[in-house]
């Protein structure tokens, strides 16, 4: 028998409702007998059609889901019967008689009321051999018109599809109290009273089900359950009031639990009744949607569960509740009446005291209890779904047997026979078309492309290379070439059955072009497979360009919602994406697979001329982009700490510079071993490198993140062993070297000592003659064909529950949605690497090791508007501890961070901080509006960091080669002022210590400005941030001040240290090195101690605030006529211009007023240099004070070149405005003493 359902209800708001439990139960139990089953999807509500065929296959395997298009473009109740639902009814129809099936079953008539959906009702438009069914639920909005039918729409729509249910051969009810109605109502025999059963799902998580102290359920205590909907019918205002004469609910000792999601229109009423009776709201709990194991759970713990309802088609809650053993109480009448059959278990719907009698009596009486529910036990073993489907067969071949067989339609069905169609793999190649680049997955697309095209000559299944860059359609390409891009209708892509869909090329950009086609696809069932090469960005957004990780999530989550099937360039991925959309529970079953990428070398001769260098010595080589990702940087510490151990080996690095590694770059260009064991080769040929492959002793690996790392398969072809990083995936290709050994990923140290054990014990080993096995691209090719086309796949992944109403965006459980407690935030932090300073100096990208160690998902939240998203921050501290600025931008996970995992995450500084005093960074996660999770990681801003530092400063004895200055950034500073600042980088060359300063705490390195004659000035120009001491190799960053008005008159600005010198070219930006003298000092402050008030000439100086002024300021908003403002918390001022050589200071008086919207003491600190001088509290009026100097503090003065610096504690958003306020100056002068002539 060949059985055909109308599967629409399973596209409508039917599908989560009783409705759609019943109709796939139904269908799930026929086509277990012997019955060809068909199930037919409207395939113009594309989400809708791929959501049931998930939710059907995964109940119904074996079931055949046929497509139809209607076009309908609404619901009947908007659009009324129009023209489009009629032609609807007639395509339906047309379908029908095409699959020709014995009997043709509509199970939810009344379906299209405000959707596109259009039910089979329409039983005289088929063929009249076939036998027409449906199954009638019930006739509520009929017995109730004034509730349901109101609207004239809805009256018209309701009895339309009413009055063509006595039309249908065979009418199934879902009860006997249905059946009645039914009979009652059309006076017609046509019927029969089917019932129901339980779920085989539900049954088995009911015998399966064990007590769990954690579960959803213990988190309500005592409580009754309530499971169903909320309108008018359902009556639960009566269940509220029943239980709200409780005691023990009263007393806020017992909930009522409403298993659903409903609005606040449905809510709020109830709510009102628990105020009407003083019950505390905590006892009315709504659950929101869980899953039918959480159901059960509730079931299982319930006190009882109620149906209040006044009218119900069967009672699928009554039967449920009673097959879990919960005590059961319904409102008499209806079906449920019939299905409970106990009178003791029934309360009258419309006198609330009824239910309040029963809900005692079973709080009261353990007899009672105990006998409902062994009575629930034995009324639920009554029903089952054998039964229904029985009865439903039997009716229909009786109905069958009584009709007469249709000759020309035997015939018809004898004559039909489907043509049966290759299948097609589409293989999308739209950015390598379009795209220059020949590296990565361009490389990759050209390679498989070729070898897949060359295949087509000997295979049955064609691969058609395709082109989509928007929505105006797929377009076939003859070769992978941008001039093979011809947007004709002739190269247009047709639908065809049994088309499977590649998307391996890096298409993140073309999703909406793409998402048309990739809809209509699925709807059609067929294969859309997208390529993952791998997740760093949502792993390590550390490691990967600022707008990649939100791209990357965008298009991941695109090919989450778009797709059947994940195929990965290795193993390692594949595991590494299904353990993620396990831990977010995908909603929709996904097919995960992996082929191995090939390696073919160009058919060159090896070209050792193009290296550069004659081999010597032990040479290790790293192939890969210069970025942050390859590690390449403490791949080179791992070989500095050889050198200086007396390692000789040479390092070649071949590859092209990529993005944000300047400072690397110059460490190499730089480098004191460059040409000599360092060598960086960027324009090699694949004659150059296979030379290179040939010459090294080993490939080193250093990535943090590979999808798959293609040089060690290069490697493994030239028989060149290799010492890797211990990632996944390069324990994979490993297996295609002949020799693999690893080290820790990230660890310098470890990666030194594996290749000083390498040198020891393995490098004379002759590996030569090992055979080694990897794949030919060609072989690839057929690898990734024989997983898309013929299901060689790795792993399948199962939801535990699909939905019917699950979205294409839908793609699990990526929020946090609840606020975490102390115990719920462990979790631990590490420095992977940095911070270095950003290819344009304007941030500081320091590289953050998050492990979640805590038992929750952890989640930004990006998307979700419910907030509580856990984020990435820090806080800024100066040189002293103090904090700067607490509350800073944060750095989002860029997906889910799941339990038990680490990924790496950016911070990013504004260097604008390090020129505001900032020294150091505490990171810490954070959860917004709710914590600060703690245990805060604090690293230095001022040079990068490096494990297991070892400061050790030159011997005296030792002269020391110079340093490298490297320009990153400026001019550059406040918009409302003339302040300018720089941002340079000094490199180590050296494996002794670089300090800043000297012993006696004087700094090495000095500054001046340099005018078009030559002349030098060590005023108006001084470091504002600066390293301390820079361990071997490693780098420090310094950040100069001076004004406009310097720079104006100034052609460089020249950077000394001992006997070395860098001149800036101010217009340039160039660098040039010079030789100079070493700087001698002669002021021994000898004629300082003389001086005396009996001695000396007093003298007051005062500094005016005017744009004339011989002062210098920094740290100040713009001048307003005779005064300023600061605009931190820290100013300073330049008085070098002020005060004659050899005078001594003795006082420093300001006149100063702070900004009102300051709250709190406010505190006036004075420095020269670090050494305070003295605190002072002001007033909120403009006051005098005054500073005495001392002879001491005169010698720190002198030191910091005449700066003088003022702190205080707070500051403050201009209202109506964008400056930051502090304190305002209005006048500033100084008493001096001078020698007597």
């Amino acid at each position: 028998m060949k059985v055909w359902v109308d599967g629409q209800c399973f596209q409508t708001g039917s599908n989560v409702r009783g409705i759609g439990r019943y109709v796939i139960d139904f269908i799930k139990k026929m086509a277990e007998k012997e019955v060809d089953l068909v199930v037919s999807l409207n395939g113009s509500m594309k989400q809708e059609t791929v959501a049931a065929r998930h939710y059907i296959k995964k109940v119904v395997p074996d079931c055949d889901i046929q497509i139809w298009y209607g076009i309908t473009p609404d619901g009947e109740v908007r659009r009324g019967y129009c023209t489009e639902r009629m032609t609807d009814e007639h395509i339906l129809a047309d379908h029908i008689n095409m699959i020709k099936p014995d009997i043709a079953i509509s199970p939810s008539p009344f379906e299209g009321s405000v959707d596109c959906s259009n039910p089979f009702i329409k039983t005289a438009y088929v063929d009249k051999s076939i036998l027409t069914s449906c199954i009638f639920h019930d006739a509520i909005p009929h017995r109730y018109p004034d509730v349901y039918l109101q609207d004239e729409n809805a009256h018209k729509l309701y009895y339309r599809r009413f009055d063509e249910i006595a039309n249908f051969d065979v009418v199934l009810c879902n009860s006997q109290f249905t059946e009645d109605e039914y009979q009652d109502i059309y006076q017609q025999k046509n019927s029969v009273a089917i019932s129901a059963g339980l779920s085989d799902e539900i049954q088995s998580l009911i015998n399966d089900w064990v007590y769990d102290e954690n579960s959803l359920a213990q988190q309500y205590g005592d409580y009754i359950v309530y499971v169903g909907g909320m309108d008018w019918r359902k009556n639960v205002p009566c269940l509220v009031k029943g239980m709200a004469n409780l005691p023990a609910c009263r007393s806020g000792e017992l909930k009522l639990v409403l298993v659903g999601d409903f609005g606040d229109e449905y809510i709020t009423p109830l709510r009102a009744i628990f105020d009407e009776y003083d019950i505390p709201q905590t006892c009315l709990v709504t659950t929101g949607y869980i899953s039918d194991k959480e159901l059960v759970d509730l079931y299982k713990n319930a006190v009882a569960a109620v149906q209040p309802s006044r009218m119900e088609g069967f009672g699928l809650g009554a039967l449920e509740a009673m097959a879990c053993g919960t005590p059961f109480f319904s409102a008499a009448g209806g079906a449920v009446e019939e299905v409970v059959q106990n009178e003791a278990q029934l309360f009258d719907p419309d006198v609330h005291h009824t239910l309040t009698h029963l809900l005692q009596k079973l709080l009261s009486e353990p007899q009672f209890k105990e006998a409902i529910i062994s009575h629930g036990y034995h009324r639920a073993s009554t029903f089952s779904w054998e039964k229904a489907v029985d009865l439903s067969i039997d009716a229909f071949y009786k109905a069958l047997n009584k009709r007469p067989v249709s000759p020309s339609t035997e015939v018809l069905a004898d004559n039909f026979v489907e043509n049966e169609v290759e299948s097609r793999l589409i293989m999308d190649v739209t950015s390598t078309a379009q795209s220059p680049v020949l590296s990565g997955i361009q490389r990759v697309m050209h390679n498989l492309s070729k070898a897949a095209l060359k295949q087509n000559a000997t295979e049955h299944n064609q691969t058609v290379l395709s082109y989509c860059r928007d929505a105006s359609g797929w377009y076939a390409l003859s070769e992978l070439s941008k001039p093979a891009v011809k947007l004709t209708p002739q190269n247009r892509i047709a639908f065809q059955r049994n088309d499977s869909y590649l998307l391996l090329d890096s298409s993140w950009t073309f999703i909406e072009g793409q998402e048309p086609r990739l809809a209509d696809a699925l709807v059609c069932g067929e294969e859309v497979v997208h390529g993952i090469h791998d997740i760093g960005p949502l792993t390590m957004s550390a490691m990967t360009d600022e707008g990649m990780p939100p791209a990357f999530r965008r298009w991941f989550e695109f090919v989450l919602g778009y797709s059947t099937g994940i195929v990965c360039v290795s193993r390692a991925v594949a595991d590494e994406v299904y353990q993620l959309i396990e831990d977010i529970k995908l909603p929709r079953p996904m097919k995960i697979g992996y082929f191995r990428l090939g390696a073919d070398f160009a058919d060159v001769e090896p070209d050792a001329a193009e290296l550069g260098f004659v081999k010597t010595r032990p040479t290790f080589l790293m192939v890969g982009t210069i970025e942050p990702r390859k590690g390449q940087y403490y791949g080179l510490k791992a070989f500095e700490k050889l050198w200086e151990q007396g390692v000789d080996v040479n390092l070649v690095i071949v590859g092209k510079a990529g993005w944000d590694t300047k400072l690397l770059q110059a460490m190499l260009e730089n480098h004191p071993e460059r040409e000599k064991r360092l060598f960086w080769r960027q324009g090699i040929s694949d004659a150059g490198l296979a030379a290179v492959y040939q010459e090294a002793d080993a490939l080193i690996m250093t990535s943090y993140l590979e999808g798959f790392g293609l040089p060690v398969v290069e490697a493994g072809r030239k028989n060149c062993p290799v010492i890797l990083a211990d990632l996944p995936v390069f324990r994979e290709v490993g297996e295609g070297a002949p020799k693999a050994t690893y080290f820790e990923t990230g660890s310098a140290t470890s990666l030194a000592n594996t290749i000083v054990e390498y040198i020891e014990t393995e490098l004379d080993d002759d590996l030569k003659s090992v055979e080694v096995s990897w794949p030919s691209w060609d072989e690839s090719a057929q690898e990734i064909k024989d997983v898309v086309l013929n299901g060689n796949w790795h792993k399948y992944y199962e939801p535990e529950q699909v939905l019917p109403n699950t979205r294409f965006d839908d793609v699990g459980e990526i929020y946090t949605l609840k606020a975490l407690n102390e115990h719920e935030t462990a979790h631990s932090l590490n420095i992977a690497e940095g911070p270095f300073l950003s290819d344009d100096g304007s941030h500081l990208r320091i590289a953050v090791a998050v492990k979640n160690l805590s038992e929750n998902l952890w989640s930004s939240n990006l998307g979700h508007p419910a907030g509580r998203n856990i984020n990435l921050s820090y806080h800024l501290y100066d040189k002293a501890g103090n904090i700067l600025n607490y509350d800073n931008p944060r750095t989002h996970i860029p997906f889910v961070l799941p339990v038990g995992n680490e990924i790496i995450m950016p911070i990013r500084v504004d260097t604008d901080w390090l020129l505001k005093g900032a020294h150091s960074v505490g990171i810490e996660l954070v959860q917004e509006g709710v914590r600060w999770f703690g245990n805060e990681l604090n690293l230095l801003l001022t040079q990068p960091y490096v494990a297991d530092a070892h400061v050790e400063l030159a011997p005296a004895e030792v002269k020391l080669s110079a340093p490298q200055l490297v320009y990153f950034r400026g001019p550059f500073g406040p918009a409302l002022d003339t302040e300018q600042y720089f941002l340079f980088s000094v490199i180590n060359s050296e494996k002794f210590a670089l300090p800043y300063y000297d012993q006696d705490k004087a700094p090495l390195f000095t500054y001046a400005l340099v005018d078009k004659e030559g002349n030098k000035s060590n005023k108006g120009v001084w470091a504002v941030s600066h390293f301390d001491c820079v361990e071997a190799y490693n780098s420090g960053y310094i950040g100069l001040f001076t004004n406009a008005k310097h720079i104006e008159a100034s052609e460089f600005i020249e950077v000394t240290y001992q006997d070395h010198a860098w001149r800036f070219d101010l217009a340039t930006h160039e660098i040039e090195q010079l030789k100079v003298e070493p700087k001698v000092q002669v002021d021994d402050f000898a004629w300082m101690e003389p001086l005396t008030a009996d001695n000396a000439t007093t003298q007051e100086l005062s500094a005016s605030f005017s744009s004339d002024s011989a002062i210098t300021l920094r740290g100040f908003n713009e001048l307003e006529g005779s005064h300023v403002w600061m605009s931190e918390m820290t100013g300073e001022i330049d008085i070098s211009n002020l005060i004659k050589e050899k005078t001594l200071m003795t006082k420093v008086r300001v006149v100063c007023s702070p900004f009102k919207q300051i709250q709190g003491p406010v505190e006036l600190h004075l420095f020269f240099g670090k050494q305070l001088i003295e605190n002072k509290i002001i007033s909120s009026d403009f006051m005098e004070y005054i500073f005495d100097i001392n002879k001491d503090q005169m010698r720190a003065l002198i030191k910091n070149q005449y700066r003088i610096k003022f702190v205080t504690n707070g500051h403050a958003q201009e209202l109506g405005g964008e400056r930051m306020l502090s304190i305002c100056f209005a006048n500033i002068s100084f008493t001096t003493l001078n020698a007597n002539k």
